[in-house]
C-alpha cells in the first residue's frame, strides 16, 4: 500500500537525496531551467516554492538560509537578490521546465 507516502525516495538514502536536490536547486537558480525527470521536477518544485517564500521575507535570515542550503554561493546570492524582484507579485513559483511537461 501507498498510505502515508509524502515524498519519493528515488532509490537513494536520505543524504544522497538531499545532496541531489541541493545541486538541482542551485542549478535551477543559476540557469533558470534544467532538464530532469518529471518525478524530480515535482519534488524540486516544493523546494523552489519554499525558497521563493524565504527570499520574499528577506533579511539576514534569508541570506543565511540560502548560504547554508545551497552548495554554490553564487546561486545563494542570486536567490537572495533576484527572486524577490522576479516573483514580487506572484504567490508561488513554477519553474520553466515544469511548464513544458504535460
Amino acid at each position: 500500500m501507498r498510505n502515508g507516502l509524502r515524498y519519493q525516495k528515488f532509490g537513494r538514502d536520505w543524504k544522497h537525496k538531499k545532496a541531489m536536490f541541493r545541486n538541482l536547486s542551485a542549478n535551477l537558480l543559476k540557469h533558470d531551467s534544467i532538464m530532469t525527470t518529471l518525478a524530480r521536477a515535482k519534488e524540486l518544485k516544493k523546494i523552489a516554492e519554499k525558497m521563493v517564500t524565504v527570499a520574499k521575507k528577506g533579511g539576514m535570515y534569508a541570506y543565511k538560509k540560502f548560504g547554508a542550503y545551497l552548495y554554490d554561493k553564487g546561486a545563494a546570492r542570486t536567490a537572495y537578490h533576484e527572486l524577490p524582484v522576479r516573483f514580487a507579485e506572484r504567490t508561488g513559483y513554477e519553474p520553466s521546465f515544469l511548464s513544458n511537461l504535460h
